[in-house]
């Protein structure tokens, strides 16, 4: 009865405070005046004003304010704690452990709806206020019972270690999902082998990676397009079909590295273990132009998707220091990159396409790169019939062979390369290498 005393001295004062303080201040929907009204008709309720006689003569709560140092008893209306404080009395005069999970399971709940952020409130201070507030009630306690009152001191140091465990599990949640957040998030950009060891050393070693499978796709026409399609339009287009490549690269166990403007870049057999990493990145690379042309079904202008394909050796390393970027360098790379702009006659493919029925590679006439010699490109044809009926926006994925030493004749600039029959095509390759 004493503490529910003190209560009541507090609402009386609280609820005599300014409508600047009580019916601006909301909670749960309802302002803080329409709260610690109801709160008090309950205490009346529970609590019998004809037992309440004794009343301290000094407010609880605004020594609490005054202890803690944060906030202003006047200017400071306390209408979330009231809801927590009326089950902290009504817990200690029933004393059951039904009772007490009441009064837990109301904390959680305000807590989960209190907008401490936005009041300036750390963890630290819900914990050290609770000391201040269960040392001002064993004041109130020792007052009002005297002697009597050390029994009553033990129940309260029970329900106080509780309800400060409660606040710590509440604050440790958030805690836990933040940082669960923060890891899905971080898997998105590094490498989960990229992440231990920057958290293990602070920094990541430059890794070579001998035999690494590289995709390199972008849109032809890009920055024409990028100059004449509103923004939302444009990266509404680019969203669907990057969320649709990156379903393609995973699909077949192969990983995005990063997009660069409308350019695409993955690679296979360099974050996971491999035998043969170009077979999986070449299915991969099948069904990323397949999913322009379905994204293409629903546009009025077409995108043109260019994919070109590399394997060999790949350094991986983090750059940067403010935010970090995984990324790859090297020959390969930069290969890859050139191939996607060696463009292959889709007419000629589609007829080879049909022909066979199946997957194919054709030779095409050596073609020299800057800064790479001369490469021997090789257009993937299909692997799968339907990929024929994809229509003048397709653009085959080259991979480069490199080192050509002569130029079989059925592949020179005056035969259709792509009409090559298999057994030509396997005839002409075993000549080139």
């Amino acid at each position: 009865m004493a503490v529910a005393s003190a209560f009541r001295v507090h609402l009386d004062e609280e609820l005599s405070k300014p409508s600047a303080v009580l019916d601006h201040a909301s909670f749960g929907g309802r302002n803080a005046r329409e709260i610690s009204v109801e709160i008090g008709e309950r205490l009346d309720a529970r609590f019998h004003p004809a037992s309440m006689s004794w009343r301290p003569n000094w407010n609880l709560f605004r020594r609490w304010s005054e202890r803690d140092g944060v906030v202003k008893y006047d200017e400071f209306s306390f209408e979330a704690y009231h809801l927590i404080f009326m089950a902290r009395l009504e817990d200690l005069a029933e004393g059951t452990s039904e009772s007490r999970q009441r009064f837990l399971d109301v904390t959680w709940e305000v807590f989960t709806q209190y907008d401490y952020r936005a009041k300036g409130f750390s963890v630290a201070f819900f914990l050290d206020s609770e000391n201040n507030m269960r040392e001002l009630l064993r004041l109130v306690g020792t007052e009002a019972l005297g002697t009597l009152a050390e029994d009553a001191w033990t129940v309260l140091m029970e329900q106080s270690r509780a309800y400060q465990m409660t606040v710590h599990r509440f604050f440790d949640s958030i805690l836990q999902r933040s940082l669960a957040e923060n890891a899905a998030l971080l898997d998105t950009v590094l490498p989960r082998a990229v992440q231990d060891e920057l958290k293990a050393r602070g920094r990541v070693e430059p890794v070579l990676h001998e035999h690494v499978a590289v995709l390199f796709a972008d849109f032809a026409g890009f920055t024409d397009r990028a100059g004449r399609t509103p923004p939302l339009v444009l990266v509404d287009d680019l969203n669907a079909m990057f969320a649709a490549f990156d379903d393609a690269v995973v699909r077949y166990g192969c990983d995005r590295i990063k997009t660069v403007g409308d350019a695409y870049v993955a690679v296979a057999g360099m974050l996971s273990d491999m035998d043969n990493p170009v077979a999986p990145l070449l299915h991969a690379a099948i069904d990323v132009v397949s999913e322009v042309e379905n994204h293409n079904r629903s546009r009025p202008e077409p995108w043109r998707i260019r994919v070109g394909l590399d394997v060999g050796s790949v350094i991986g390393a983090v750059v940067g220091v403010r935010r970090f970027v995984f990324d790859i360098f090297g020959d390969t790379v930069n290969t890859a990159a050139r191939m996607e702009q060696l463009r292959a006659d889709a007419d000629s493919c589609h007829r080879a396409c049909r022909s066979r029925g199946r997957a194919g590679i054709s030779l095409r006439a050596a073609w020299r790169i800057g800064g790479e010699g001369e490469r021997l490109p090789e257009h993937l044809l299909s692997r799968r019939p339907r990929v024929a009926a994809l229509g003048s926006t397709w653009r085959p994925a080259c991979l480069a062979r490199r080192r050509p030493r002569a130029l079989p004749p059925s592949t020179s600039d005056h035969a259709d390369p792509c009409a090559v029959a298999d057994g030509e095509a396997r005839q002409a390759r075993r000549n080139a290498s």
